[in-house]
Protein backbone atom coordinates (compact mmCIF):
# COMPACT_ATOMS: atom_id res chain seq x y z
CA UNK A 1 0.00 0.00 0.00
CA UNK A 2 1.22 3.37 -1.05
CA UNK A 3 1.88 5.69 2.33
CA UNK A 4 -0.46 8.88 2.20
CA UNK A 5 2.44 11.31 2.32
CA UNK A 6 3.57 9.47 -0.82
CA UNK A 7 0.88 10.26 -3.26
CA UNK A 8 1.38 13.83 -3.72
CA UNK A 9 5.22 12.93 -4.88
CA UNK A 10 3.74 9.63 -6.84
CA UNK A 11 1.32 12.26 -8.89
CA UNK A 12 3.97 14.84 -9.04
CA UNK A 13 6.02 12.50 -10.78
CA UNK A 14 2.99 11.24 -13.01
CA UNK A 15 2.81 14.01 -14.19
CA UNK A 16 5.86 14.94 -15.28
CA UNK A 17 6.30 11.56 -17.29
CA UNK A 18 2.84 13.20 -19.17
CA UNK A 19 4.23 16.27 -20.34
CA UNK A 20 5.65 16.29 -24.01
CA UNK A 21 9.51 16.00 -24.09
CA UNK A 22 9.46 19.44 -26.16
CA UNK A 23 7.67 21.09 -22.88
CA UNK A 24 10.05 19.33 -21.10
CA UNK A 25 13.13 20.44 -22.54
CA UNK A 26 11.20 24.17 -23.06
CA UNK A 27 10.60 24.36 -18.81
CA UNK A 28 14.38 24.27 -18.04
CA UNK A 29 16.25 27.66 -18.89
CA UNK A 30 19.40 27.67 -20.75
CA UNK A 31 20.64 31.21 -20.29
CA UNK A 32 20.89 33.42 -17.70
CA UNK A 33 18.57 36.64 -17.02
CA UNK A 34 19.00 39.11 -19.23
CA UNK A 35 20.95 37.37 -21.52
CA UNK A 36 18.87 38.20 -24.79
CA UNK A 37 18.44 41.91 -25.37
CA UNK A 38 17.81 44.19 -28.40
CA UNK A 39 19.08 47.97 -29.22
CA UNK A 40 16.73 50.87 -28.50
CA UNK A 41 18.06 53.18 -30.88
CA UNK A 42 16.62 55.25 -33.87
CA UNK A 43 12.47 55.60 -33.81
CA UNK A 44 12.66 54.40 -30.41
CA UNK A 45 14.23 57.57 -29.21
CA UNK A 46 11.62 60.20 -30.30
CA UNK A 47 8.95 60.70 -27.55
CA UNK A 48 6.48 59.80 -30.24
CA UNK A 49 7.10 56.21 -30.14
CA UNK A 50 5.17 54.87 -27.33
CA UNK A 51 7.76 52.89 -25.49
CA UNK A 52 5.41 51.67 -22.57
CA UNK A 53 4.06 49.64 -25.61
CA UNK A 54 6.93 48.45 -27.02
CA UNK A 55 8.49 47.63 -23.62
CA UNK A 56 5.55 45.37 -23.70
CA UNK A 57 6.02 43.19 -26.63
CA UNK A 58 9.97 43.43 -26.70
CA UNK A 59 9.10 41.50 -23.06
CA UNK A 60 6.57 38.85 -24.73
CA UNK A 61 9.44 38.13 -27.14
CA UNK A 62 11.66 37.43 -24.66
CA UNK A 63 14.18 40.18 -24.74
CA UNK A 64 15.31 40.61 -21.50
CA UNK A 65 17.60 43.76 -21.30
CA UNK A 66 18.40 46.64 -23.63
CA UNK A 67 21.18 48.64 -25.20
CA UNK A 68 20.80 52.33 -25.26
CA UNK A 69 22.73 54.44 -26.87
CA UNK A 70 22.93 58.05 -25.30
CA UNK A 71 24.58 60.68 -26.73
CA UNK A 72 26.71 63.13 -24.95
CA UNK A 73 26.49 65.79 -26.97
CA UNK A 74 22.45 65.99 -27.27
CA UNK A 75 22.14 65.54 -23.30
CA UNK A 76 24.66 68.39 -22.83
CA UNK A 77 25.10 70.77 -25.54
CA UNK A 78 26.27 73.43 -23.27
CA UNK A 79 29.11 73.26 -20.73
CA UNK A 80 27.01 75.32 -17.65
CA UNK A 81 24.01 74.40 -18.76
CA UNK A 82 21.54 71.38 -17.01
CA UNK A 83 22.16 68.28 -18.26
CA UNK A 84 19.07 67.22 -20.78
CA UNK A 85 17.75 63.48 -18.91
CA UNK A 86 14.41 63.09 -20.94
CA UNK A 87 15.00 60.59 -23.82
CA UNK A 88 16.93 58.46 -20.76
CA UNK A 89 13.96 58.91 -18.27
CA UNK A 90 11.57 57.91 -20.60
CA UNK A 91 13.41 54.84 -22.06
CA UNK A 92 15.02 53.21 -18.83
CA UNK A 93 11.57 54.12 -17.05
CA UNK A 94 10.15 52.14 -19.33
CA UNK A 95 12.25 49.58 -19.42
CA UNK A 96 12.20 49.13 -15.52
CA UNK A 97 8.51 49.15 -15.86
CA UNK A 98 8.83 45.93 -16.88
CA UNK A 99 11.65 44.29 -15.25
CA UNK A 100 14.34 44.94 -18.16
CA UNK A 101 17.79 45.64 -17.83
CA UNK A 102 19.41 48.74 -19.60
CA UNK A 103 23.33 48.86 -20.60
CA UNK A 104 23.65 53.10 -21.76
CA UNK A 105 26.41 53.12 -25.20
CA UNK A 106 27.75 56.66 -23.89
CA UNK A 107 29.20 58.18 -26.82
CA UNK A 108 29.35 61.48 -29.08
CA UNK A 109 31.21 64.31 -27.53
CA UNK A 110 29.32 68.31 -27.50
CA UNK A 111 31.61 71.15 -29.56
CA UNK A 112 32.42 72.75 -26.10
CA UNK A 113 33.76 69.32 -25.00
CA UNK A 114 35.10 68.20 -28.58
CA UNK A 115 38.81 67.35 -29.41
CA UNK A 116 37.56 68.36 -33.33
CA UNK A 117 34.49 70.72 -32.59
CA UNK A 118 32.22 71.16 -35.88
CA UNK A 119 33.15 67.14 -37.32
CA UNK A 120 30.22 65.15 -38.73
CA UNK A 121 27.89 63.03 -35.94
CA UNK A 122 30.02 64.25 -33.35
CA UNK A 123 32.24 61.49 -33.83
CA UNK A 124 35.30 64.10 -32.43
CA UNK A 125 36.37 62.43 -29.37
CA UNK A 126 36.88 64.96 -25.96
CA UNK A 127 39.31 67.02 -25.61
CA UNK A 128 39.53 66.23 -22.39
CA UNK A 129 38.65 62.84 -21.06
CA UNK A 130 37.92 64.54 -17.21
CA UNK A 131 34.55 66.24 -18.76
CA UNK A 132 33.39 62.52 -20.65
CA UNK A 133 33.95 61.49 -17.29
CA UNK A 134 32.33 64.07 -15.02
CA UNK A 135 29.11 63.21 -17.68
CA UNK A 136 29.74 59.67 -16.55
CA UNK A 137 29.60 60.24 -12.48
CA UNK A 138 25.90 62.33 -13.51
CA UNK A 139 24.64 59.39 -14.94
CA UNK A 140 25.83 56.90 -12.40
CA UNK A 141 23.93 59.35 -9.96
CA UNK A 142 20.74 59.26 -11.61
CA UNK A 143 20.31 55.99 -12.22
CA UNK A 144 22.58 54.14 -10.26
CA UNK A 145 21.53 52.43 -7.52
CA UNK A 146 19.90 54.75 -5.06
CA UNK A 147 19.51 57.05 -7.93
CA UNK A 148 17.96 60.70 -8.54
CA UNK A 149 15.90 59.11 -10.69
CA UNK A 150 14.87 56.17 -8.55
CA UNK A 151 13.95 58.85 -5.58
CA UNK A 152 12.04 60.88 -7.67
CA UNK A 153 9.61 58.15 -8.94
CA UNK A 154 9.38 56.26 -4.95
CA UNK A 155 5.99 54.24 -6.37
CA UNK A 156 7.74 52.61 -9.52
CA UNK A 157 10.00 49.52 -9.96
CA UNK A 158 13.53 50.52 -9.70
CA UNK A 159 16.16 48.54 -11.85
CA UNK A 160 19.52 50.18 -11.49
CA UNK A 161 21.91 50.66 -14.30
CA UNK A 162 24.77 48.61 -13.43
CA UNK A 163 27.27 48.30 -16.56
CA UNK A 164 28.04 51.40 -18.89
CA UNK A 165 29.68 50.99 -22.33
CA UNK A 166 32.11 53.47 -23.33
CA UNK A 167 31.32 54.83 -26.66
CA UNK A 168 30.58 52.63 -29.58
CA UNK A 169 33.33 51.40 -32.61
CA UNK A 170 36.31 53.74 -31.67
CA UNK A 171 38.47 51.78 -34.72
CA UNK A 172 36.35 53.68 -37.36
CA UNK A 173 36.68 57.28 -38.10
CA UNK A 174 33.11 57.68 -38.66
CA UNK A 175 32.33 57.20 -34.63
CA UNK A 176 36.16 58.53 -33.47
CA UNK A 177 37.79 61.41 -35.72
CA UNK A 178 41.26 60.88 -34.25
CA UNK A 179 43.17 57.82 -35.74
CA UNK A 180 44.77 55.51 -34.94
CA UNK A 181 42.37 55.42 -31.71
CA UNK A 182 44.32 53.12 -29.48
CA UNK A 183 46.01 55.56 -27.22
CA UNK A 184 43.28 58.55 -26.92
CA UNK A 185 40.40 55.87 -26.85
CA UNK A 186 42.58 54.19 -23.41
CA UNK A 187 42.78 57.32 -21.92
CA UNK A 188 39.66 57.78 -22.06
CA UNK A 189 38.54 54.49 -20.75
CA UNK A 190 40.87 54.99 -17.31
CA UNK A 191 39.10 58.45 -17.26
CA UNK A 192 35.38 56.55 -17.54
CA UNK A 193 36.55 53.41 -15.21
CA UNK A 194 37.78 55.98 -12.66
CA UNK A 195 34.87 57.78 -12.52
CA UNK A 196 32.31 54.98 -12.58
CA UNK A 197 33.97 53.01 -9.84
CA UNK A 198 34.17 56.24 -7.66
CA UNK A 199 30.20 56.80 -7.69
CA UNK A 200 29.07 52.99 -8.19
CA UNK A 201 31.82 50.21 -6.87
CA UNK A 202 29.79 47.32 -8.45
CA UNK A 203 29.30 49.09 -11.45
CA UNK A 204 30.55 47.38 -14.45
CA UNK A 205 32.54 49.11 -17.17
CA UNK A 206 32.17 47.28 -20.80
CA UNK A 207 34.43 48.28 -23.50
CA UNK A 208 33.43 49.86 -26.90
CA UNK A 209 31.76 47.54 -29.33
CA UNK A 210 34.75 47.00 -31.67
CA UNK A 211 33.22 45.37 -35.48
CA UNK A 212 33.92 43.07 -37.66
CA UNK A 213 32.91 43.61 -41.28
CA UNK A 214 33.11 45.74 -44.35
CA UNK A 215 36.92 45.72 -43.84
CA UNK A 216 36.97 45.79 -40.15
CA UNK A 217 38.58 43.47 -37.99
CA UNK A 218 37.31 43.31 -34.42
CA UNK A 219 40.29 41.25 -32.98
CA UNK A 220 42.54 43.69 -34.42
CA UNK A 221 40.90 46.69 -32.86
CA UNK A 222 41.33 44.38 -29.88
CA UNK A 223 45.12 44.02 -29.91
CA UNK A 224 45.62 47.46 -30.33
CA UNK A 225 43.44 48.28 -26.98
CA UNK A 226 45.48 45.73 -25.13
CA UNK A 227 48.80 47.59 -26.90
CA UNK A 228 47.91 50.56 -25.55
CA UNK A 229 47.21 49.12 -21.91
CA UNK A 230 43.54 49.13 -21.98
CA UNK A 231 43.16 45.43 -20.95
CA UNK A 232 43.25 45.99 -16.94
CA UNK A 233 40.40 48.88 -17.72
CA UNK A 234 36.98 47.08 -18.85
CA UNK A 235 35.12 44.59 -16.59
CA UNK A 236 33.36 43.09 -20.16
CA UNK A 237 34.58 43.12 -23.37
CA UNK A 238 32.04 44.09 -26.37
CA UNK A 239 32.15 42.88 -30.20
CA UNK A 240 29.70 43.80 -33.28
CA UNK A 241 30.23 40.37 -35.19
CA UNK A 242 28.78 41.51 -38.71
CA UNK A 243 29.14 39.16 -41.71
CA UNK A 244 26.85 37.48 -44.03
CA UNK A 245 27.21 33.67 -42.95
CA UNK A 246 26.24 32.52 -39.23
CA UNK A 247 29.58 30.78 -39.34
CA UNK A 248 31.57 33.48 -40.15
CA UNK A 249 30.10 35.66 -37.50
CA UNK A 250 31.10 32.46 -34.67
CA UNK A 251 34.72 32.68 -36.17
CA UNK A 252 34.35 36.16 -35.33
CA UNK A 253 33.61 35.50 -31.83
CA UNK A 254 36.12 33.32 -31.67
CA UNK A 255 38.87 35.26 -32.96
CA UNK A 256 38.06 37.86 -30.63
CA UNK A 257 38.16 35.27 -27.51
CA UNK A 258 41.51 33.93 -28.63
CA UNK A 259 43.12 37.31 -28.61
CA UNK A 260 41.83 37.85 -25.17
CA UNK A 261 43.01 34.71 -24.20
CA UNK A 262 46.67 35.57 -25.15
CA UNK A 263 45.89 38.84 -22.44
CA UNK A 264 44.95 36.60 -20.06
CA UNK A 265 41.31 37.73 -20.25
CA UNK A 266 40.40 34.06 -21.14
CA UNK A 267 37.20 34.18 -18.84
CA UNK A 268 36.50 37.54 -18.64
CA UNK A 269 33.10 37.59 -20.34
CA UNK A 270 32.15 39.54 -24.11
CA UNK A 271 29.01 40.93 -25.08
CA UNK A 272 27.56 40.55 -28.59
CA UNK A 273 26.13 44.37 -28.56
CA UNK A 274 25.21 44.58 -32.03
CA UNK A 275 24.15 40.95 -33.91
CA UNK A 276 22.56 41.67 -37.18
CA UNK A 277 21.22 41.26 -40.89
CA UNK A 278 20.01 44.35 -42.30
CA UNK A 279 16.77 43.23 -44.29
CA UNK A 280 17.53 45.87 -47.02
CA UNK A 281 18.86 43.71 -49.95
CA UNK A 282 17.41 45.15 -53.24
CA UNK A 283 16.42 48.31 -51.13
CA UNK A 284 19.56 50.60 -51.17
CA UNK A 285 22.80 51.88 -53.08
CA UNK A 286 24.81 51.82 -50.13
CA UNK A 287 25.99 47.62 -49.07
CA UNK A 288 28.13 46.21 -46.50
CA UNK A 289 28.18 42.47 -47.63
CA UNK A 290 25.77 41.46 -44.84
CA UNK A 291 22.27 42.51 -46.58
CA UNK A 292 19.46 39.82 -46.94
CA UNK A 293 16.07 39.63 -47.45
CA UNK A 294 13.33 39.82 -44.65
CA UNK A 295 12.39 35.94 -44.88
CA UNK A 296 16.47 35.46 -44.84
CA UNK A 297 16.89 37.77 -41.93
CA UNK A 298 14.11 35.48 -39.91
CA UNK A 299 16.36 32.65 -40.89
CA UNK A 300 19.64 34.00 -39.84
CA UNK A 301 17.94 34.59 -36.32
CA UNK A 302 16.38 30.68 -35.86
CA UNK A 303 20.32 29.54 -37.04
CA UNK A 304 22.17 32.19 -35.22
CA UNK A 305 20.90 32.83 -32.03
CA UNK A 306 21.02 29.19 -30.42
CA UNK A 307 24.07 28.30 -32.12
CA UNK A 308 25.47 31.42 -29.79
CA UNK A 309 23.92 30.51 -26.68
CA UNK A 310 25.32 27.07 -26.47
CA UNK A 311 28.49 28.23 -26.89
CA UNK A 312 27.83 30.60 -24.33
CA UNK A 313 29.89 28.91 -21.37
CA UNK A 314 32.54 28.08 -23.78
CA UNK A 315 32.96 31.47 -25.09
CA UNK A 316 32.45 33.09 -22.12
CA UNK A 317 29.54 35.03 -23.98
CA UNK A 318 28.19 37.74 -21.32
CA UNK A 319 25.05 38.53 -23.34
CA UNK A 320 23.86 38.93 -27.00
CA UNK A 321 22.23 41.72 -28.31
CA UNK A 322 19.72 42.50 -31.65
CA UNK A 323 20.46 45.64 -33.72
CA UNK A 324 17.57 47.04 -33.40
CA UNK A 325 14.05 46.42 -31.99
CA UNK A 326 12.37 49.24 -34.27
CA UNK A 327 13.46 50.69 -38.05
CA UNK A 328 12.16 53.70 -39.71
CA UNK A 329 9.36 53.18 -42.55
CA UNK A 330 10.65 51.67 -45.77
CA UNK A 331 12.33 53.79 -48.11
CA UNK A 332 15.99 55.05 -45.88
CA UNK A 333 18.83 54.34 -48.26
CA UNK A 334 21.01 53.34 -45.44
CA UNK A 335 21.17 49.33 -44.81
CA UNK A 336 20.88 49.30 -41.08
CA UNK A 337 17.29 51.41 -40.98
CA UNK A 338 16.20 47.84 -42.63
CA UNK A 339 17.54 45.99 -39.22
CA UNK A 340 14.49 46.27 -36.89
CA UNK A 341 12.93 43.29 -35.73
CA UNK A 342 9.08 45.61 -36.05
CA UNK A 343 9.50 48.78 -38.60
CA UNK A 344 7.33 51.60 -38.89
CA UNK A 345 4.65 52.05 -41.27
CA UNK A 346 1.94 54.46 -42.43
CA UNK A 347 -0.51 52.26 -40.40
CA UNK A 348 1.52 52.13 -37.74
CA UNK A 349 4.01 49.80 -36.07
CA UNK A 350 4.18 46.03 -37.72
CA UNK A 351 6.25 43.29 -36.74
CA UNK A 352 8.61 41.42 -39.23
CA UNK A 353 9.20 37.65 -39.35
CA UNK A 354 12.26 38.37 -38.29
CA UNK A 355 10.44 38.80 -34.44
CA UNK A 356 8.29 35.81 -34.73
CA UNK A 357 11.91 34.13 -35.19
CA UNK A 358 13.66 35.99 -32.68
CA UNK A 359 10.28 34.96 -30.04
CA UNK A 360 10.76 31.21 -30.76
CA UNK A 361 14.15 30.94 -30.12
CA UNK A 362 14.45 33.77 -27.17
CA UNK A 363 11.35 31.51 -25.38
CA UNK A 364 12.52 28.37 -25.66
CA UNK A 365 16.41 29.53 -24.41
CA UNK A 366 14.33 31.21 -21.48
CA UNK A 367 11.96 28.32 -20.42
CA UNK A 368 9.25 30.14 -21.43
CA UNK A 369 7.57 28.08 -24.55
CA UNK A 370 3.57 27.66 -24.69
CA UNK A 371 2.78 24.45 -23.15
CA UNK A 372 -0.89 23.06 -24.00
CA UNK A 373 -1.85 24.17 -20.61
CA UNK A 374 -0.43 27.91 -20.20
CA UNK A 375 1.69 30.07 -21.26
CA UNK A 376 5.08 29.71 -19.00
CA UNK A 377 5.68 33.50 -19.06
CA UNK A 378 5.35 36.36 -20.68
Amino acid sequence: MVHRRLIPLVLLAALALALPASDAAAARRQVPQGFLGANVSGPMLDPGVGASGEFAVMTRAGVESVRLPLFWASMQPSQDGPIDFSVSDRLIGAAAARGVRVMPTVLTAPAWAALKPGTAYNASPPRDPATYAAFLTALVHRYGPGGDYWRAHPGARAVPVRAYQIWNEPGQPYYWTDQPFAPGYVRLLAAARAAIKAADRGAQVVLAGLNSGSGYLAWTDLEKVYAAGGGRLFDMAAQNPFSLRTANVIRSVRSFRTVMARHGDRRKPMLLTELSWPSSKGRTKTRYGFEVSERDQAKRISEAIPLLSRLRAQLHIGGIYWFTWLSPPLGSAEPFDYSGLRRQSAAGIVSKPALSAWRTAARSLEGCAKSTSATRCG
